[in-house]
């Protein structure tokens, strides 16, 4: 299997017919067919099935689909990557840090740190797990790293702020319940991301084993983005960050503190053996460390929205 039968894979399932995708993709039909045929010989199945009107994806090619898209999705970084170091030789940071710190305090720290360094390249990666986040650093394949928990030695680290959750909602839930408790949660049919990567997750998860509880029912997404819509429409409650249950306050969702309180610190971390001298990191430190104070009003501002709710 190379890159170009998954090209051509996908180039299939989007245009619906093996003469489409061949236009599209400006090559002969029969190069298309010859390299799905490869694919499904390789794989031992059939990817489509074809007939007069076109080609649709069996159920192994629907499967297939994501792993593919994924697939491709990381040859153009990698040929975005390539062509970078091609051009004129730009400063680049690299931060791996969990989906729950995109939001904050990261929105806010990109923002000034970029207001003043327009010459710096940044990306964000968000790795599957925080073990990752710290691996990420550690082999210099991104330069700072965003945690919630210190572990490990051999790097230095920056305290950033703390992380209060409160649960969410949907519009419609009698206000003045009171804090939701651990047993409430594993009663709950409430939404969340998988245990791997999703902190918020854990901690509940954590709880509901100490008290030997046994959880309910989830309703569970890996997209982080999909928890508050999923929410607002009814689909459970949640437990988030306040900066997001702010916003989904503001469209009618409800808001609870927990009990216990679920929070955790957060920090930035880089490798001992990370290059800090250079301009864009020391400064990319100096700006995180000015704006700890802000963070921290942030996060109480939003919190007040959310009381305001209760």
């Amino acid at each position: 299997m190379d890159r170009r039968d998954i090209e051509y894979f996908l180039a299939v399932v989007d245009h619906g017919s093996f003469a489409r995708a061949a236009r599209s993709l400006r090559v002969s039909q029969p190069s298309v067919s010859d390299a799905v045929r490869k694919l499904e010989r390789g794989l031992g199945v059939a990817l489509f099935d074809r007939s007069s009107k076109g080609a649709t994806p069996t159920a192994t090619g629907i499967r297939m689909l994501a792993e593919a898209r994924e697939i491709e999705r990381k040859f153009q970084l990698l040929e975005h990557d390539a062509r970078a170091e091609t051009k004129t030789k730009r400063a680049h940071l690299h931060l791996a840090l969990p989906g729950i710190l995109a939001v904050h305090p990261m929105a806010d720290l990109l923002s000034a740190f970029l207001a003043q360094r327009t010459e710096v390249d940044v990306r964000l990666s968000d790795p599957p797990t925080e073990q990752a986040v710290w691996e990420a650093v550690a082999s210099g394949a991104a330069d700072f790293g965003f945690v919630t928990q210190l572990r490990q030695p051999g790097f230095h680290s920056l305290f950033l702020g703390t992380h209060r959750l409160v649960a969410v909602f949907p519009p419609g839930t009698p206000p003045g319940l009171g804090p939701v408790d651990v047993d409430e949660f594993a009663r709950s049919a409430w939404v969340s991301g998988p245990p791997r990567g999703f902190f918020s997750r854990q901690l509940v998860d954590e709880q509901v084993k100490a008290r030997g509880l046994v959880q309910n029912r989830l309703v569970v997404t890996d997209h982080r983005q999909a928890i508050g819509p999923l929410t607002l429409k009814g689909a459970g409650p949640s437990l988030l960050n306040p900066i997001e249950a702010a916003d989904l306050v503001a469209r009618g969702a409800v808001v609870r503190p927990t009990t216990p309180v679920f929070e955790r610190p957060y920090y930035v971390i880089y490798s001992d053996s990370a290059d800090v001298d250079s301009d864009e990191r020391r400064h990319f430190l100096a700006v995180a460390s000015a704006l700890v104070p802000e963070f921290d009003a942030t996060h109480r501002s939003a919190l007040e929205v959310c009381d305001g709710s209760l």
